[in-house]
């Protein structure tokens, strides 16, 4: 089962130890973590939670739409420059037509003054949206790892208890090694002494059974 498969599912609300977090945050000047390689790091290995991506996609959004309220406000200033420079060129000419031309545009001038007081607003609301939404992500970027940190502790304990098994185990064997080792050297040095070593090789060429076994030389 995978790690998120394991994570139960997250409780929406936030409870104390989150408003806690969130006070000690406040204040600080937080990056906007979706253009934080630093945040983006955080989630190379494991990747992020569908939480953790949904409240990355709603912080693009609220950018993306500053981004376009500002395009849009830019556009409507120079809009409206534009058409007071036609008015004011045009002053001196009194036909009847260039006063309906001049009444147009001072309509559309109210229109882009309306729709600029619009947008101003929106615009105004966003940085708090922003912000909060910012400290969300945080928030559930916390939750998030410091979740697999525990999984990992975890993971990690038990990988040191069978490590510790296993140096037990290899230990043993080492051991055994050793005895059986001590106990071929023993043994071939004592019927060294008793028969010499000539008499062992013509044992050890003559019996197939002594070769299988390994008998040592040395």
């Amino acid at each position: 089962m995978g790690l998120f498969g394991r994570k139960k599912k997250a409780n929406n609300r936030m409870n104390q130890s989150d408003w806690q977090f969130l006070k000690a945050i406040q204040g600080k000047e937080l990056p906007i973590l979706t253009l934080d390689p630093n945040w983006h790091a955080l989630f190379a290995m494991r990747g992020k939670s569908i939480e953790v991506k949904n409240l990355e996609r709603r912080l693009t959004d609220l950018l993306k739409e500053q981004a376009r309220l500002n395009e849009a406000s830019n556009n409507m200033q120079e809009k409206k420059q534009q058409l007071m420079t036609n008015i004011i060129h045009s002053m001196s000419e009194d036909d009847d037509a260039n006063q309906e031309l001049k009444s147009k545009q001072k309509d559309m001038i109210e229109k882009i003054n309306a729709k600029a007081v619009e947008n101003e607003d929106m615009l105004k609301s966003i940085p708090d949206q922003i912000k909060r939404v910012n400290e969300q992500l945080l928030l559930e970027s916390f939750r998030q790892v410091y979740y697999e940190i525990a999984v990992n502790k975890n993971d990690i304990d038990d990988l040191e208890r069978q490590i510790d098994n296993l140096r037990v185990e290899l230990n043993n064997r080492i051991m055994e090694k050793d005895s059986k080792d001590e106990y071929n050297h023993g043994v071939f040095d004592t019927m060294k002494e008793i028969v010499g070593m000539t008499a062992i090789n013509i044992y050890e060429e003559t019996h197939e059974s002594a070769k299988k076994t390994g008998v040592s030389r040395s």
